[in-house]
């Protein structure tokens, strides 16, 4: 199916690329994992400063595509083309550019927004680009600030600990959708809190277990803590995973 992969990504990129209000094409990295791969998806984000054309105007614009769906509350269009997943995200370029006033009411958007949207513009595959525009804001997140990343880490680090918090109280309360709901939290705020530690934008679920193994900078014991707390078939007690999440944050809160 690989050699499948290049004619559609080009013929994708030539039709958003064609619309008047599109300003540049990007492609993600879930692109390069093997298309044999459960996580493989053509994830395209599309960046528009004007008019995107409507939902059938769109869907037409893909005449073979199958299974054509858009979201209701995203803008975003799923459909199968040539049996290949295909996911495209419509971003607003006013958004990106307010998101990247960094020093401004950017940071505001970055605490409550996170990183993971300048991880597919840093790491993806630019495919269009109408001005430069793209470009510049690649530009600009490579000098991203140390301090958002201290302050996302401390805002990470707040969560995580109320997290344990709520681990505890459901540990005492026997309440197992709690519990649950609370070490789903717990590990997006560990995970996001290391990133933020290491420099590094958040890849997005389907590729931070991996990306954390390779970080640079890890607590003393912290993969053997990790696997043990996310594997819930191990038999360990929500009272033996609770201690394993609270020696997770010491470790991390000490982590220099």
């Amino acid at each position: 199916m690989k050699q499948k992969v290049e004619p559609v990504v080009h013929s994708i990129a030539e039709v958003c690329s064609s619309w008047a209000g599109v300003e540049a094409v990007s492609l993600s990295g879930l692109a390069e994992v093997d298309t044999l791969d459960p996580y493989f998806v053509l994830a395209f984000d599309v960046f528009h400063s004007g008019r995107l054309p409507g939902e059938e105007e769109r869907g037409a614009a893909f005449p073979a595509a199958g299974a054509f769906e858009t979201g209701r509350v995203k803008a975003k269009d799923r459909f199968l083309l040539d049996d290949l997943p295909v996911h495209i995200e419509y971003k607003s370029v006013a958004e990106i550019d307010a998101s990247c006033d960094f020093g401004h009411g950017g940071d505001r958007l970055v605490l409550a927004l996170g990183t993971y949207q300048f991880h597919r513009i840093a790491g993806g595959r630019h495919l269009f680009d109408r001005s430069g525009w793209l470009a510049g804001v690649s530009d600009r997140l490579a000098d991203f600030p140390d301090r958002l990343w201290k302050e996302l880490r401390s805002l990470h680090e707040a969560r995580m600990e109320h997290c344990v918090a709520d681990l505890g109280a459901a540990t005492r309360k026997s309440d197992a959708f709690f519990f649950l709901e609370s070490a789903t939290s717990f590990t997006r705020n560990v995970a996001l809190a290391l990133l933020a530690a290491n420099r590094t934008f958040d890849p997005g679920p389907r590729a931070i277990d991996v990306r954390l193994k390779s970080l640079p900078k890890l607590p003393d014991d912290f993969q053997g803590r990790w696997e043990s707390f996310l594997e819930v078939d191990s038999g360990l007690s929500h009272d033996r995973r609770f201690k394993i999440a609270s020696l997770i944050t010491k470790s991390l809160m000490s982590l220099r």
